[in-house]
This record gives structure tokens, sequence and C-alpha cells, in this order.
């Protein structure tokens, strides 16, 4: 009887045991982003304009804004192409369209299955001859605007407004605490003038040097022409040429040498400079 009993409490304690596992097993699943242990996933909304702005400048601002942002590896990022193919067109029209937090909050609810942290809208304007770009970051667990900035720049200059866009979304984004600063004086995406200024003269000299390694072999040419052509020349006159087209020979090669290494040098800063 004494082991029947103590059988029937084992058996009733690996029971209560299985029934707790498979409870913990069934858990809901864990949101893909946790702070401090991954990227915060942020959802880029398709960019909005106004009727007197171009639409496809900011179908163009889409990929190169979420290309952008994809780069700090602080972020991970689900563009606009990503959202409407997971949420549908008519959902993500609605989102995109939204400008206050009563829209946004009601809204909200169907961008849960991307597990995404934060939302950035963006929509670009017209106010007299500038355009007008206003970001808002939008945080998706309490479905309101938590930070919203925007900026003002010429309207005739499509790369200003795409670097102006750029620029306002990493305002926003770094000043809650979100994706990496640029250090000072360095633009990721528009190479290093220097550097690029730098294989231009490089390249400029260069010329000059072959040029001039052109002219020293010609009149090396020339002087080497008259000795083969000479009748009668003294041995002090002939010595005299021979050695002159020498010196122009050995200067010739000289310029086409260094010419050469400083074209390559040049071509080479360029292209590194423009990336």
């Amino acid at each position: 009887m004494k082991r029947a009993g103590i059988l029937t409490v084992l058996m009733s304690m690996l029971t209560s045991t299985a029934a707790f596992t498979q409870q913990e097993g069934v858990a809901a699943p864990q949101p893909a982003y946790r702070v401090g242990t991954t990227s915060p996933r942020v959802a880029l909304l398709p960019v909005r304009c106004s009727r007197d702005m171009d639409r496809s400048l900011c179908s163009v601002l889409d990929e190169t804004l979420g290309v952008h942002l994809s780069r700090d590896p602080r972020l991970d990022v689900i563009g606009p192409r990503d959202l409407e193919a997971l949420m549908g067109g008519q959902q993500l029209l609605a989102l995109a369209s939204c400008e206050g937090d009563a829209c946004f909050g009601s809204n909200v609810n169907s961008v849960a299955s991307i597990q995404a942290s934060y939302m950035l809208s963006v929509a670009v304007g017209r106010l007299g001859t500038d355009a007008l770009i206003t970001a808002r970051l939008v945080d998706l667990s309490r479905g309101i605007i938590i930070d919203r900035d925007d900026a003002r720049v010429s309207r005739g200059s499509e790369n200003a407004i795409d670097q102006a866009t750029r620029e306002l979304v990493e305002t926003v984004l770094i000043r809650r605490g979100l994706g990496t600063p640029r250090v000072a004086g360095v633009d990721d995406d528009e190479g290093s003038p220097a550097v690029f200024w730098g294989g231009v003269v490089l390249t400029g000299i260069s010329g000059v040097a072959l040029a001039t390694a052109g002219g020293l072999g010609t009149l090396a040419f020339v002087n080497a022409q008259s000795l083969a052509v000479s009748k009668d020349v003294a041995r002090s006159d002939y010595d005299a040429t021979a050695g002159t087209a020498r010196g122009f020979a050995l200067g010739s090669d000289a310029a086409l040498i260094g010419g050469g290494a400083l074209l390559t040098a040049g071509i080479t800063m360029m292209v590194l400079g423009s990336f």
C-alpha cells in the first residue's frame, strides 16, 4: 500500500511537470526586437508627395532612403515594397496618409505581424519656392508619434531634396537613441572629395609629364637621325650630338615612367574618392 501511494504521488508530480512544460511550449511567441539585444526594427512607409510635387521623386526617395538607412548596423529596416507585400496595398495606403496620433493609433494593428517597434512617415510638400519635408517617428507599441521634425530646401534641386530627407530622418532617429551618429565631416554617400580632387590634380600632372616625355623623345629622335644622315662629321661634333640624343632619350624615359605612375595613382584616387 505504501508503494502504491508513493507511485501515485510520483505520477502526479510527473503529470504536473509535463503539463507545465507543455504550457510553456505553447506560450505566445516573443517579439523579434528586444531592447539591448537586437537591432530595433523600423518600418519605412512610402514617401508621400503633395499633388504639386513630382510623384516620381517620391518613388526615388523610397529607394534611396531605404538603402541609406539599411547601411546602419544598428537598424533593421523594412522598406515600403516589403510592407506592401506583408500588409497589402490598402492598409499601407491608409497608414501612409496618416498625420496624427488618432490615425496612426487606429491603423497600427495592421502592422503587428511584422513585429516592428517603430514606423517612419515622410512627406514632401511645396511651400512657395521651397520643398517642405516632414518626418514623423511612430512608436508602434503605443500607436503615437514620439518625434517629428521638418526641413526646407530648394524645390528646384532633386539632389538637395534627397540629401535633406536623409539628414532629417537621421536627426529624428538619432534624437530618439536610434541609429548611429555620423562622424563630423564624413559623408558615407558622397565619398571623399579631397581624395577625388587630389586624383584629378595627379592626373593633370601626369598629362604634363607624358607630354614632356613625348617632346624629349622627339628631340632624341631628331638628334639620332641627324647623326645617321650626316657625312664627314668631326669626331667632337659626333660625340656631342650623340650625348645630346642620349640625354634626351633618358629624360624621355624618366618622364614616361613618372607620368605613367602619376596617371595610375590619379585614376585610383578618383575611383576611391567617388565611393
